[in-house]
C-alpha cells in the first residue's frame, strides 16, 4: 500500500469518484437540463465540498472536475488538500472488429503537472475480444509511464458481451484480471465492478495475491451498492471507488434542493459506506 498510502485513511481506500464527463451530461439530458460547462463544474464543486472532510482521496476529470475541486479550494478555506487521481482516458470508447478501444486524452506527464498524485485508466476489456492485444499494450505502455514518474496507477476494467448469447460477469472479469496479470501488468490498485457474488470476490482476492482491489458504483442504486461492498470488503476488497450510486439521484429533485441534498443524504451515504467499509 506505500505508493498509494496518500490515498488511503486507515489502511483503506475510501475514494469518491466525480471524473464523469459524457455520463454526467447523459444525467442532466434525463432531467430535462442542458447542463452547461459552468452548471456541471457547480454541482461537482458542490459535492467536493459536501464530502471533502470525508474521501481519503478523489478521482477527477481534468474538463470538469478538476475546476470543481481548485474552485472548491479557493472559495472555502475549510477545503482539505486531499489527493486526487485524474482520468487518462478520453470519455467512452472507439469500436473495432467488434471490441472496444480505450483512447488516452492526456499524457502522464501533463496530469502530473495538473497536480495529480496518481492516474487512473478505464479500460474495456473481453479476453477473446480483437481488440484485447491493443488494450494489453496499451495499458503495459501506460504502466511504464506511471513507474517513470512516481505515480501510482489505477486500473478500471469494465468487462462486455462479444454477442447476445449470454455473459457470465464473474467469470469475465476473474478472466480479464488473469490476463492482464499473465501480461505483467500489475497496476498498483484494480477499481473492479462487483463481479456477481462473495465467492467471485473471493476468488479476485485470492488471484490478485495482496495486490489491492476496490469497488466501483457502476450506477447501481445506493442500497444495491452497500450490499455489494458489504460482500466485496468481507472478502477482501480494500475499499471503494464510489461515484453515481452515491449522488446520481439528485436529478430527482428541484435545483435549488441539490445542495441540501449534497450535504445531508450524500454525506449520510458516504459515512454509511466508509463505515462498511472500516468496521468489515
Amino acid at each position: 500500500m506505500n505508493k498509494i498510502s496518500a490515498f488511503s485513511s486507515q489502511k483503506k481506500l475510501l475514494m469518491l469518484a466525480l471524473d464523469h464527463r459524457g455520463s454526467f451530461e447523459k444525467l442532466l439530458k434525463t432531467g430535462n437540463i442542458a447542463g452547461n460547462e459552468n452548471q456541471i463544474i457547480t454541482i461537482k464543486r458542490l459535492l467536493i465540498e459536501s464530502l471533502n472532510r470525508l474521501y481519503s482521496g478523489i478521482l477527477l476529470d481534468s474538463k470538469f472536475g478538476l475546476p470543481a475541486y481548485q474552485e472548491a479550494a479557493e472559495r472555502n478555506s475549510g477545503i482539505l488538500a486531499k489527493p486526487y487521481l485524474l482520468a487518462i482516458e478520453k470519455s467512452g470508447y472507439r469500436k473495432e472488429n467488434g471490441g472496444r478501444v480505450t483512447e488516452l486524452e492526456y499524457s502522464v506527464e501533463f496530469l502530473k503537472k495538473q497536480g495529480a498524485k496518481g492516474v487512473k485508466i478505464l479500460l474495456y476489456f473481453h479476453p477473446q475480444a480483437a481488440t484485447a492485444g491493443l488494450q494489453l499494450r496499451l495499458t503495459k505502455k501506460l504502466l511504464e509511464e506511471c513507474r517513470q514518474n512516481s505515480l501510482p496507477l489505477f486500473l478500471e476494467i469494465l468487462t462486455y458481451p462479444l454477442n447476445s448469447h449470454g455473459f457470465d460477469l464473474a467469470a469475465s472479469i476473474i478472466d480479464s484480471v488473469t490476463v492482464f496479470l499473465e501480461n505483467d501488468i500489475k497496476p498498483d490498485v484494480f477499481k473492479l465492478e462487483y463481479p456477481g457474488n462473495p465467492e467471485a470476490c473471493q476468488s479476485i482476492t485470492d488471484l490478485l495475491s495482496g495486490t489491492p482491489w476496490i469497488l466501483l458504483t457502476k450506477g447501481v442504486d445506493f442500497q444495491t451498492f452497500k450490499i455489494f461492498l458489504r460482500n466485496a470488503v468481507t472478502h477482501g476488497a480494500s475499499g471503494f471507488l464510489a461515484g453515481r450510486s452515491l449522488w446520481q439521484d439528485f436529478i430527482d429533485r428541484p435545483q435549488d434542493k441539490w445542495p441540501e441534498f449534497f450535504s445531508i443524504t450524500v454525506k449520510e451515504r458516504f459515512q454509511e459506506i466508509t463505515e462498511i467499509v472500516t468496521t468489515g
